[in-house]
């Protein structure tokens, strides 16, 4: 796991190994009324995404500083919406 991280963050991958990590399985869950459509299989890809952020997200923070919204916030996007909210 941790050499596939290392080549899909610090490489040039193939395109179809991009599209390999993205690919779902669709399956439709019966709710009443209608169906709702469930992806199932982003479990590596969350995975490869901690463990990403585990090795460089200090440095994301840092590079970032404060030209991206949420890069030094720990909840991301939800803790300015809280914020918002509590102001508004």
């Amino acid at each position: 796991m941790a050499r596939w991280v290392d080549w899909l963050a610090n490489y040039n991958p193939p395109w179809a190994a991009y599209r390999a990590m993205m690919a779902r399985r669709l399956v439709a869950l019966d709710k009443q009324p209608g169906t709702r459509p469930v992806g199932i299989g982003e479990v590596w890809q969350r995975l490869l995404a901690k463990c990403v952020l585990a090795d460089a997200g200090e440095q994301g923070k840092s590079a970032c500083g404060s030209t991206q919204l949420c890069a030094g916030l720990e909840a991301g996007i939800e803790g300015s919406i809280h914020a918002v909210r509590k102001t508004a």
